[in-house]
């Protein structure tokens, strides 16, 4: 207490003189009165510490002298003086429990209390200094009871019990010796209580006080209180008053609560300038260091603020003042977007100082940065630490975002969905929003665009207006996801809030392509136009959104809205910043032309492209496109087109890999002369079209399609008949690539060849190995096939026919082919004996073709001829009547009439009664049919209308008809019987000289025949006659 050691003194005197009147009549030159007076003397001359060991021994000594209990109050009071209250309480106590009245006793009860008060046993301190001020109120010590009353009150919580008790003092009883510290303890009291307006009444006052420590110690608590308050300037002026006190020892404080001040003020500079007054020495040093760092940062001087927190922490060492540096280190760092710095940091607290209540905080922090750093590793050791020390910090909604970013960083959606869903479910209503950003971003990249837009229509609707910016980058996402749905009109609602925010233009860029291709949906050309004009003034400075507008641009296109997609395609083609964009839009452009059918406008936008761009990788695709719009504006020019796109793209074609024809650019090229070479076959200049496909393979030596071009080479030739040249070409392509998908074609082209020429028993063997070989197509082995059927049929070996047939029919029952050869194994059947197979299975062939006339192949009318066959094998001649009419009714000029005709000839020929004028008729009609002019049915009608002149005995008619066969017909099959035939007429004519020619003249013309043989014999009959 100040002053107590001073009142102590003064009050031992007095005491001491008040002893002397009433102590009893004693012989003074007593032992012990001797050492009792020595304590007193030495108590009156101020040696406490002495005189306290003279009464402790004379007690020791005199325990039950007459003035014992007043040496324990002497002893009390010696202790008292020298602060030793711990041994005076006890003294005290003692003598009040002899003394309970007297003048000393009032002393002896202030000082007990007075020890329990600086020993800080405020409870007995408080009960005895009442009980002193109970029963000795107007004692002279009572204002120093009140005054340590009040105080030991404060201490115990009793701040409004404490005010009570010191307004006996303060603020009226000025002439109090403790009126200064009862006004000073009076505003601690209030402000226990929180009556601060009241607390700095009365710190004030004792600021205006002329005791200058009351006064000093008042100011401090006035800065401190007004700072607290948020009265930032009272605080200052406080703080300042203070500086002026000429208080060397307070100074360092002074300047440190007034750069506060001034920090909280925002006057920075002048904050500065205050706390770096702050001695390093000082105490508040580490504090005054961290307020400039502060300072600093807000001054946005990094550098200095880090150095300044550097220092702080050096000072604050292991203080509890270290960790606040650390923290604010830490956001320093963090405002400094230096968030791996920041992280360490944070994570540094959570380590050093795991005990701080900001330990969990920091950790969440640290999780924060490590996850907008990317840093996965880091984050999900924060939370393990986090969840494990802080179970019940981590299941905090914030805490549980960051669990949900992590989780979704780690690419666990759906978990991450659920977690931040139960946050949403929670109602928090500071992390609804940031648990609806992400919970949206969950949603949108697991492609559950649909629950998407709920949430962000939430976040729109529900966010407040000041803090919807920090989460608005959602909307674009929820923009995207309804754009993926299709919702143009959704997308355009969450575009458009987030495009009025004042967002980086890069960000624009996709907000107004998302917004472009929501209109573009609408069929909102205009609008989609404006969006495009809006992207152009963004591309001013950034390049990015010229590619916007080609990509707006190409979704038109590929939507084959080309109305839409060519004016953005040609503003963009108008932009000067970056060539290739500039290429991509004319290309657009000329692309657009070119489908909507403007081939003029497309061709000469094509050959601006490849004349501005001569070096791009696109030029030889513009040159091809330039060639096809030429060709379809003008028809007629098409070779000529071809021509000049090849001449330019020749020279550039610089022996290319294998495949590269395939590949961009030289696929181009390829196709260029491939279809140079197509137009040439086209207008018929055949020379001219292998010459470009030679050309075009000599380019490209190594090209992988050199097969199928030789391919198409050869049938060139072979769909004009050329099959000396067909051949060629098929040679070179078995030679060079035997194991070609179209070496079965280009043997099955030779073996037809071979057939042609009926070069019967070659083309059977290569048909049978092409059918044969499993690597080549199922459509070539069928040929071959069908061929092997022809080929018998030709040979008339009916039973390899048949055979060959049936075998077609199980490899390919369903194909175009197979009906032809049911007529062909029916045909077989009929040959064999199998008339009753023959004829059901033509028969049904007959149904089918009957039931579908809209498809007629040539061969088709040949079933009624073939079953006309098998009804003349079983002798049901009516049926014939009915197949000819029937016939003629399908096809009235059926090229394979004649034949039928034929069949009726033998017909009546052969029934029973013959009727041969008619067999004749049909004969003939047949023989004269332009159809069968020149084949082996018009021969053998003709030599059987010879035979029924014969069989009537009319040997000049039969002799002339046998004369027909022979010099009409050319084959020699029928020839040589036909003029043996007429010889042996004209031998029984008796025409002999006739006869002999004729026989000489089949032995000449047929000497291998068997008709040759008879001729010589019926010589030699008629030479062996002659005399």
């Amino acid at each position: 207490m100040p002053g107590s050691r001073w009142l102590t003194g003064q009050l031992c005197t007095q005491l001491l003189c008040s002893l002397l009147l009433f102590w009893p009549a004693v012989v003074l030159a007593d032992q012990a009165d001797d050492d009792f007076n020595l304590g007193v003397g030495l108590y009156r001359t101020q040696r406490y510490e002495t005189a306290a060991g003279a009464f402790d021994q004379f007690l020791k000594k005199y325990p039950e002298h007459p003035r014992a209990n007043f040496a324990r109050l002497y002893l009390g009071l010696s202790l008292n003086s020298i602060e030793r209250y711990s041994e005076a309480r006890p003294r005290f106590a003692e003598f009040l429990k002899t003394e309970t009245a007297g003048p000393n006793v009032a002393e002896a009860r202030y000082r007990l209390g007075e020890c329990s008060f600086y020993l800080r046993d405020y409870e007995a301190a408080t009960k005895q200094l009442a009980e002193f001020l109970d029963k000795h109120p107007d004692h002279k010590l009572s204002d120093w009871a009140v005054l340590l009353l009040g105080d030991a009150r404060i201490a115990t919580g009793q701040h409004r019990s404490a005010a009570d008790i010191l307004r006996r003092i303060a603020p009226e009883k000025t002439g109090s010796p403790v009126f200064a510290d009862a006004l000073f303890s009076l505003g601690k009291a209030l402000e226990g209580t929180g009556d601060l307006n009241a607390a700095i009444q009365s710190f004030r006052a004792a600021a205006e006080l002329p005791n200058q420590q009351i006064a000093q110690r008042a100011l401090t608590k006035v800065a401190s209180i007004e700072y607290v308050r948020g009265n930032f300037q009272q605080a200052l002026e406080a703080w300042q008053k203070l500086q002026s006190s000429g208080n060397t020892a307070l100074l360092p404080a002074a300047r440190l609560g007034a750069g506060m001040a001034l920090y909280r003020l925002s006057q920075f500079p002048q904050a500065i300038e205050q706390l770096q007054a702050v001695p390093e020495t000082a105490p508040a040093a580490a504090q005054a260091r961290l307020f400039t760092g502060m300072s600093q940062l807000q001054l946005k001087q990094p550098d200095q603020a880090r150095t300044s927190l550097d220092l702080a922490l050096q000072l604050a060492a292991d203080t509890p003042l270290a960790v606040e540096v650390t923290f604010q280190k830490a956001r320093l760092e963090q405002e400094l977007a230096m968030p791996a710095a920041a992280a360490e940091l944070y994570t540094r607290i959570a380590q050093r100082w795991p005990q701080d209540s900001r330990a969990p905080l920091c950790l969440a922090n640290a999780l924060d940065l490590h996850l907008g750093t990317g840093n996965q590793l880091a984050a999900a050791n924060d939370w393990k630490l986090l969840t494990e020390q802080y179970a019940d910090y981590a299941g905090q909604p914030r805490q549980q975002v960051l669990h949900g970013r992590l989780l979704l960083a780690e690419k666990q959606t759906e978990q991450a969905a659920g977690v931040l869903s139960a946050v949403l479910q929670n109602a928090d209503p500071e992390q609804a929003p940031v648990a609806r950003y992400y919970l949206i971003r969950a949603k949108a990249e697991t492609g559950r665009h649909a629950e998407v837009l709920p949430l962000a229509a939430a976040l729109r609707d529900q966010t407040p207006p000041d803090q919807l910016p920090r989460y608005a980058d959602a909307l674009l996402l929820a923009a995207a996801s309804a754009l993926q749905l299709q919702d143009y009109n959704a997308t355009i609602a969450f575009v458009d809030p987030w495009l009025s925010l004042d967002r980086e233009p890069k960000q624009q860029i996709e907000a107004r392509l998302i917004k472009g291709h929501a209109l573009r949906g609408l069929k909102k050309i205009p609008e989609t136009a404006a969006e495009a004009s809006a992207l152009a003034e963004l591309g001013k400075t950034q390049p990015a959104a010229w590619n916007a507008i080609l990509a707006l641009a190409d979704a038109a296109f590929a939507d084959r809205s080309f109305d839409a997609a060519e004016p953005l395609f040609a503003q963009v083609g108008l932009q000067q910043f970056n060539p290739a964009v500039i290429e991509a839009g004319q290309a657009g452009a000329a692309w657009c032309q070119f489908e909507t059918g403007r081939f003029d406008a497309a061709a000469q936008a094509f050959l601006k492209l490849a004349d501005s761009f001569p070096n791009a990788p696109d030029f030889m695709l513009y040159v091809l496109m330039q060639a096809t719009a030429a060709a379809e504006q003008q028809p007629e020019q098409a070779v000529t087109a071809w021509q000049t796109a090849w001449a330019r793209l020749l020279p550039k074609i610089d022996k290319p890999a294998a495949g590269a024809e395939k590949r961009p650019p030289f696929r181009h090229a390829f196709e260029v002369g491939s279809r140079l070479a197509r137009s040439l076959q086209k207008t018929e200049r055949l020379e001219d079209a292998a010459a470009a496909w030679a050309a075009l393979l000599q380019a490209f030596p190594e090209a992988e399609d050199t097969d199928r071009i030789l391919d198409e080479w050869a049938w060139m030739w072979a769909s004009v008949g050329n099959y000396e040249q067909a051949d060629l070409i098929y040679r070179r392509l078995l030679t060079q690539f035997p194991n070609s998908s179209y070496a079965g074609q280009a043997r099955l082209s030779l073996a037809e060849s071979q057939l042609q020429a009926r070069n019967l028993d070659a083309a059977l063997a290569e048909m049978e190995a092409i059918a044969a070989e499993s690597a080549y197509s199922a459509a070539d082995r069928e040929r071959a096939s069908f061929h092997i059927v022809e080929i018998h049929s030709l040979a008339e070996r009916w039973q390899a026919m048949k055979t060959a047939a049936e075998q077609f029919l199980a490899a390919w029952p369903d194909t175009e082919l197979a009906p032809q050869i049911r007529l062909f194994l029916a045909e077989a059947q009929l040959q064999t004996g199998d008339t009753a197979s023959a004829r059901q299975g033509l028969q049904n062939l007959r149904t089918t073709l009957q039931a579908d006339t809209a498809v007629k192949a040539a061969w088709h009318d040949r079933v009624w001829v073939v079953l006309a066959e098998t009804l003349l094998a079983q002798a049901e001649y009516d049926g014939i009547d009915a197949l000819e009419q029937e016939l003629k009714t399908r096809s009235a000029d059926s090229p394979f009439l004649f034949q039928l005709l034929d069949v009726q000839g033998r017909r009546w020929k052969q029934q029973a009664p013959p009727d041969f004028e008619k067999a004749r008729e049909y004969l003939r009609a047949a023989v004269l049919d332009p159809q069968g002019k020149g084949t082996l049915t018009a021969a053998r009608c003709q030599t059987l209308i010879g035979e029924t002149h014969l069989l009537q005995n009319q040997l000049d008619d039969a002799v002339r008809e046998y004369f027909k066969v022979y010099l009409n017909h050319p084959h020699d099959s029928l020839r040589a019987p036909a003029l043996l035939q007429a010889a042996l007429c004209e031998l029984k004519l008796g025409k002999n000289d006739a006869a002999i020619r004729d026989f000489r003249e089949v032995v000449a013309s047929f000497p291998q025949s068997p008709e040759a043989v008879r001729a010589s014999d019926e010589l030699k009959k008629l030479k062996a006659a002659v005399p």
